[in-house]
């Protein structure tokens, strides 16, 4: 059966993302999954408690290596209209970027009655200690500037939506800033949420101008003198608009 995109097809209310989140986030748990807010769903735990009132879907981290047991879930959840699938577009080869294939985008969508309302990215931890959605089988490195020191995630805390909490990555408002900007407190609707177009934001809302130097720099405040560089074979990368980002800043100088 064909699926589409959530936000293409039907506008979920933010009741709506909440009870999805809500179901999802039970599942996960039941199975003892080590899993994370992100993007704009952490921006709306921390800044607001609640969900963005333009959002239109939700987003987990998690690790790759539990991706056989999270699949497992399409066999309880399935009586409740939602299913779990890997989500699929082209990538380009890592040496010209002139070839593409389609390829897995190294996360699972999730769908409620076939449209799309969350994302499970899904992260491999790197010998220099960063996070990076990165296949090891098919070697493909999906979206760069995704890319987050283990840190964060090493030792989880809770943070509230409305009436329950949920696991987000310490020191999260770093996180913020660093995706969204100094002024990620302030309310924005980005483009992908029908908002005008901001010349130092892409189109999903993330912050053009963010550099893994200042990463490095706060985790060295922690007391972690981990240097990005990373060492795993690539073969394929997306997008390829990324791909000076990655060479810049994923290699120690």
């Amino acid at each position: 059966m064909n699926t589409i995109e959530g936000f293409e097809e039907h506008k979920y209310t933010p009741n709506e993302i909440y009870q999805h989140l809500s179901y999802i986030s039970d599942k996960l748990d039941t199975l003892g999954i080590r899993y994370w807010l992100m993007y704009g769903t952490l921006l709306g735990c921390v800044r607001n408690n609640d969900i963005i009132p333009h959002d239109y879907d939700f987003d987990f981290g998690a690790l790759i290596d539990d991706l056989d047991v999270i699949m497992t879930l399409n066999e309880t959840i399935k009586g409740d209209g939602y299913k779990l699938e890997f989500p699929q577009t082209y990538s380009y080869d890592y040496k010209t970027l002139t070839k593409r294939e389609n390829k897995w985008r190294v996360s699972v969508k999730i769908y409620y009655n076939n449209i799309a309302f969350g994302d499970i990215y899904l992260y491999s931890r790197c010998r220099d200690n960063y996070l990076r959605r990165y296949d090891p089988n098919q070697k493909i490195l999906f979206w760069p500037q995704s890319t987050i020191h283990s840190n964060f995630i090493n030792n989880l805390v809770r943070g509230r939506i409305r009436d329950r909490y949920f696991w987000i990555p310490s020191n999260s408002e770093f996180l913020l800033q660093y995706w969204y900007g100094k002024d990620w407190n302030i309310p924005i609707v980005s483009e992908s949420q029908g908002g005008k177009k901001r010349e130092d934001y892409d189109y999903y809302g993330g912050y053009k101008k963010m550099e893994l130097c200042n990463m490095t720099s706060f985790i060295n405040q922690l007391g972690i003198f981990d240097r990005p560089n990373m060492t795993e074979q690539i073969e394929w990368i997306f997008p390829k608009e990324q791909y000076d980002w990655h060479i810049k800043n994923d290699f120690s100088n």
